[in-house]
């Protein structure tokens, strides 16, 4: 990108000067819906905790009416729920109440509806349940991570491209299929889904290593990708998106690498007693971000698994990324690659 598309220059200021006018209008928007009680929705994101703290992460939204997708849909029906899942009504400044036996801790929404409230406990080990309470909207049940004693290491995945085909390096196939497709319809790549669940399995089999979505798509889509998890029988972790907005600090989405090493960093250091094993493509940028977590974490990086995305030129940048870490990065085009080698250096069980 040249210098009209960075930070701070006159096609950022403009940009960031129409989402203003925009944001304005649906201000106006929301304030009416306000005054006639209108009700809200919240969507709580799943996420990650200790035995001691968790944190509860979600959006508050206008409530909307949007009708689960369904393998027979058509693609017209699947544009229509993709178009209107980005079409909506942030409540900022909304009160948040969480609470989980007995227990209670509160906080607000930020300018776009997201909250993120702290919830301190006692003793929780795996999946746990915390109720986030709004005024005006029914009361949801947030579902939040602590890694078992049992687990040996943790799993960082890309999402887009590493599990479910996207077509990121070509941007109209991206957005064809992002479009024309639902949860249902699109399918991951084959032998994902036994390859995730090995390593939740790990050596043992029942080590219950815990799973961490880290993708740089828009919270829009969550909704999205937990369907598409449940459909496809994808191991259930907490799922790490972005917002796509434009502000003095960001143009229109961020940087990508800043967003996944500032999230990446963060679950590595919640966990500092457990190693990890990255997974991602060659499409974007994950093989540079992962180099930069293996020479940060060595001690604690297993191996790194590639999917190739794009063409061979970018695969040979890959393999020499790979000739100088410290830890194994093995990038190949089939899942099959990643499950032989992490059998080979004793990551999941089997001979």
């Amino acid at each position: 990108m040249d210098d009209t598309g960075q930070v701070g220059s006159p096609m950022h200021r403009a940009v960031q000067s129409a989402e203003r006018l925009f944001d304005g209008a649906r201000q106006r928007v929301r304030d009416l819906f306000a005054s006639h009680d209108q009700p809200l929705e919240v969507t709580p994101y799943r996420t990650y905790g200790t035995p001691e703290r968790l944190e509860v992460r979600g959006r508050v939204l206008v409530r909307r009416s949007l009708p689960p997708a369904q393998s027979t849909d058509s693609w017209l029906r699947n544009v229509r729920r993709t178009v209107r899942s980005f079409l909506t009504y942030e409540m900022p400044d909304v009160e948040v109440t969480v609470e989980r036996r007995g227990e209670t801790a509160g906080g607000r929404t930020d300018e776009e509806g997201y909250f993120r409230v702290e919830l301190p406990i006692q003793g929780a080990i795996g999946w746990t349940q915390a109720s986030v309470q709004v005024k005006r909207a029914d009361t949801v049940q947030a579902q939040v991570l602590v890694p078992a004693p049992s687990s040996r290491y943790l799993v960082i995945s890309d999402i887009d491209d590493t599990l479910l085909p996207t077509g990121a390096t070509r941007t109209a196939t991206l957005i064809r299929t992002t479009l024309l497709g639902n949860a249902f319809t699109r399918a991951p790549f084959p032998g994902i889904a036994e390859f995730f669940a090995s390593l939740v399995g790990g050596a043992a089999g029942s080590e219950d290593n815990p799973i961490f979505y880290v993708s740089s798509s828009p919270w829009n889509l969550y909704p999205f990708m937990r369907t598409f998890f449940a459909a496809h029988g994808l191991p259930v972790g907490p799922v790490i998106l972005r917002d796509f907005g434009i502000d003095r600090q960001k143009f229109i989405h961020g940087p990508h690498e800043d967003h996944k090493l500032h999230e990446i960093r963060r679950i590595l250091d919640t966990y500092p007693d457990l190693a990890c094993v990255l997974v991602g493509d060659s499409g974007q940028r994950d093989p540079e971000i992962y180099a930069t977590i293996a020479a940060e974490y060595t001690d604690r990086i297993r191996a790194i698994y590639v999917r190739e995305i794009g063409d061979e030129p970018r695969f040979d940048q890959v393999k020499a990324l790979a000739a100088d870490l410290p830890v194994p990065l093995v990038s190949a085009g089939t899942t099959a690659a990643f499950h032989e080698h992490a059998r080979s250096i004793g990551l999941i069980a089997g001979s």
